[in-house]
């Protein structure tokens, strides 16, 4: 039996355990902590290197919408997805009506959220688009696809940058795809699209204990969804709506690994 212990993520050093939830499984106890709660949604932290769901490499048991159901009743339910590494905010709907209302928003940009990402810059390609802000534009999949970017402290300028992505399109890996093909910056960890383990981007994860030898045989994905803002649920005696204009903000602190990279990168500076 695996325990995963929900909590309270506030702003506490040891936020109180709401309960615990218990699935069948062979690895280790993790903790799943619980970012925003009320009558409509649930809110958890999403721990890298867990699937939402299950597919054709994980078990639809070893998910973690069925670890999370296999105590909750009645059961939740999955509005957006995130990457299996990709850790940050994960908004589930406690009932049909209001998962149908919430996936609607979700593919039609209703929902609003940022992400962070520690991204590898290739030395030519480093020039005044990394000043300040931006907005890509470049298809993905032969789809439309928008990503708006900022630049944020804390990386060393060359090797390793931090910037804050905000999608106002859904494609599948989208910031990926743009961070990797059109800003010439593939987020450090993504193995699928950007080239991780040469020269100093390899030291870096070797660093941060990101290996093949260690963690599942992945490197860290430092792709985070740190902050979605979801329109606010009303709920009638006869219909459940969406207002537009109210949302309710839900944060996610970065986890550990980009607080390890920030110490790698203020050291050798």
């Amino acid at each position: 039996m695996l325990g995963y212990i929900v909590r309270d993520a506030g702003r506490n050093a040891r936020p109180p355990v709401l309960r615990t939830f218990r699935a069948f499984s062979t690895s280790n106890q993790i903790r799943i902590n619980v970012l925003h709660e009320d009558e409509h949604i649930l809110a958890v932290l999403k721990p890298r290197g867990m699937p939402v769901h299950g597919g054709a490499k994980v078990g639809a048991q070893d998910s973690l919408i069925a670890r999370l159901n296999s105590s909750s009743r009645p059961p939740l339910h999955l509005v957006h997805r995130l990457d299996e590494h990709t850790t940050g905010v994960l908004v589930l709907a406690k009932s049909k009506d209001v998962a149908r209302l919430l996936e609607r928003a979700f593919s039609e940009a209703l929902v609003k959220k940022t992400y962070v990402a520690a991204v590898v810059p290739e030395p030519a390609r480093i020039g005044t688009r990394w000043r300040g802000e931006g907005t890509i534009r470049a298809p993905v999949a032969g789809k439309a696809a928008t990503t708006h970017f900022s630049t944020l402290p804390g990386g060393d300028g060359e090797t390793c940058r931090l910037l804050e992505l905000t999608p106002i399109t859904g494609r599948t890996h989208q910031l990926r795809i743009h961070c990797a093909n059109s800003l010439g910056a593939p987020i450090l960890g993504d193995t699928k699209y950007g080239r991780t383990r040469v020269g100093r981007q390899q030291e870096l994860l070797e660093k941060v204990g990101g290996s093949r030898s260690n963690h599942r045989k992945m490197p860290p994905l430092f792709l985070h969804c740190s902050t979605v803002k979801v329109p606010l649920i009303k709920e009638t005696a006869t219909r459940i709506t969406l207002e537009l204009s109210m949302f309710t903000r839900i944060d996610a602190p970065l986890p550990d690994h980009f607080a390890t990279l920030q110490s790698i990168m203020r050291s050798d500076n």
